[in-house]
């Protein structure tokens, strides 16, 4: 579950919570002020057909939260 797989670049070891995570949060600390210019996002389901993210908010440096909708768990998003 380690949030370094949040940037890794394989979907394969993709970061998850350890339980259900309907409040989960990913906070990184880059060490220095740096430009995002995109960033992506996928959901998953588990067998069941639960925990589908069907939002995702993104706030840089405590500015207020942008949300943004992904509503297809099989679909990737890419965020520019």
């Amino acid at each position: 579950f380690s949030a370094v797989r949040a940037l890794d670049d394989d979907f394969v070891t993709e970061w998850a919570t350890n339980g259900e995570g309907d409040a989960a949060r990913l906070e990184l600390d880059l060490g220095q002020t740096r430009r995002l210019t995109a960033f992506a996002f996928r959901s998953r389901s588990r067998t069941d057909g639960t925990a589908i993210i069907t939002r995702v908010g993104l706030s840089l440096d405590g500015a207020a939260e942008q949300v943004f909708d992904t509503p297809d768990h099989r679909q990737l998003y890419l965020f520019t």
